[in-house]
This record gives C-alpha cells, sequence and structure tokens, in this order.
C-alpha cells in the first residue's frame, strides 16, 4: 500500500513538473524549505549573518532551478526523485510531508541530509540528493546579478594597471625553477 502510494505521489510530482505550469507548481515552495533558502541560504550555504548578503530567493535561484528542470528531463527526475524520498523519510520519520511537517523537524532532516558524514544506507539518496540541490542553489546564486556583484566580477573590462599581490609573487617564486 505504501509502495503505491509512494509510486503516485512521485507521479504526481512528475505531472506537475512537466508542461508549461511548471513555474506555479509548489515545488519552488519547497526548494525554499529543502534547501531552507531563507535560513540555511545564508547560515548553511552561504555562512554569513542573517539578512547581512542578500540570499538565494532574492537572487532567483528558484526561478533558475525552475527554468532548468523545465527543459531536462534529467533535472526533473533527480528533482522528483528527491523531493519524493524526502517526503517519504519525513512521513517515516515524523508521520508528515516535509511541507506539512513543523519547522523544527525540517531542520533536523536537514542537518541530517545536509553533512555527508552521516551518510548511512537509509539516508545516502537523501545526502546525494541535498548535495545536489545545494550545488544548483549555488550555481544560481553566484550566476545571478546578486551572487556575481557579492564576487566582486567586473567581466571583460580593460584596467589601466594590473597588479601582482606580493604573496602571489612570493609564492610562484620559491616554486620556480629559474628563481
Amino acid at each position: 500500500m505504501k509502495d503505491r502510494a509512494r509510486h503516485v505521489r512521485l507521479a504526481n510530482y512528475r505531472e506537475r513538473l512537466g508542461g508549461a505550469c511548471v513555474r506555479r507548481m509548489n515545488y519552488q515552495r519547497q526548494i525554499e524549505r529543502d534547501c531552507n533558502a531563507r535560513e540555511a541560504g545564508e547560515h548553511h550555504l552561504r555562512g554569513v549573518e542573517h539578512g547581512r548578503v542578500p540570499g538565494a530567493l532574492a537572487a532567483g535561484a528558484a526561478d533558475w532551478i525552475d527554468f532548468m528542470a523545465s527543459n531536462s528531463p534529467e533535472l526533473r527526475e533527480i528533482f522528483t526523485g528527491g523531493m519524493a524520498w524526502l517526503d517519504h523519510d519525513m512521513q517515516r520519520r515524523y508521520a508528515a510531508d516535509f511541507l506539512d511537517a513543523k519547522p523544527e523537524q525540517q531542520t533536523a532532516m536537514l542537518d541530517l541530509i545536509g553533512i555527508e558524514k552521516n551518510a548511512a544506507p537509509e539516508n545516502a539518496a537523501g545526502i546525494h540528493f541535498f548535495h545536489w540541490a545545494r550545488n544548483l542553489v549555488l550555481d544560481a546564486y553566484y550566476t545571478s546579478p546578486i551572487g556575481i556583484k557579492e564576487l566582486g566580477y567586473m567581466g571583460n573590462t580593460a584596467v589601466s594597471e594590473f597588479h601582482v599581490p606580493e604573496e602571489a609573487l612570493q609564492y610562484a617564486l620559491k616554486r620556480s625553477p629559474f628563481a
């Protein structure tokens, strides 16, 4: 019975991911909570004080991931499978889907699957999915205007002078066979 329910739920995720309605589906909310982009996005993913730097949602990460998944059956499969695993494991642990669970239960799950050293046969798929989702959020963030600005990337621009830091020169000279 549970296997059938899981299969139906996975099929429902796949159906909601397909077609032109991808942008309006519930998984933007799931990304927000799964990657916990408001809290974990600033703490776990970026390690900065909450609110000091705009997070992944402000950078449009959910829209970017939505766009990528809507154009790639492989990414759609990874995401729907990962979300199905997350809901299944939350049901097993807390008798609630991830989105319906209490915030402290969500945080406990994210803490469990957010660290690779917690790997065990029963949560290996979740750790793999969270690693994939976190990398996708980071890709989305650091390719957005907000992320590029945070990096200080100037792009392909002309500069009047280029200075190599003294530390870099000393490092290179120590290892050079010509020094």
